[in-house]
C-alpha cells in the first residue's frame, strides 16, 4: 500500500496557486506550472526569504534537476506550513 502524501498550499510570485507534496522518498512540487518531481536527496535546501503578510512568508525552495543543475524555485506559504516542510526534509 502507498503512504500517504503530505501537500502543503504555496503560491508561486506571479499569484498562481499551487501545492508541495511531500512523499515517502519524494517531492512533486506544483506553482504555476508542468508539476516537477524531485527526489528528496536533491533538495538542496528550504529557506525563509522574507515575512509577507497573513502570515506568510517567502521562501526559497532550492533543489539539483536530472542533469545537475541548481534550480531555486520561490514561493509563498503559511508560515507553519513552511516549519513542517523544513523539519519533514531536515534541510
Amino acid at each position: 500500500m502507498a503512504s500517504e502524501r503530505k501537500r502543503f498550499a504555496v503560491h508561486s510570485l506571479d499569484g498562481a496557486s499551487g501545492r508541495v507534496e511531500l512523499g515517502e522518498d519524494d517531492v512533486v512540487l506544483c506553482a504555476g506550472g508542468k508539476p516537477v518531481g524531485i527526489k528528496k536527496a536533491y533538495v538542496a535546501g528550504v529557506n525563509k526569504v522574507e515575512d509577507l503578510a497573513l502570515g506568510k512568508v517567502g521562501v526559497a525552495f532550492t533543489y539539483y534537476d536530472l542533469f545537475g543543475n541548481k534550480e531555486c524555485v520561490s514561493l509563498a506559504m503559511a508560515e507553519s506550513d513552511y516549519r513542517a516542510l523544513k523539519k519533514m526534509l531536515g534541510k
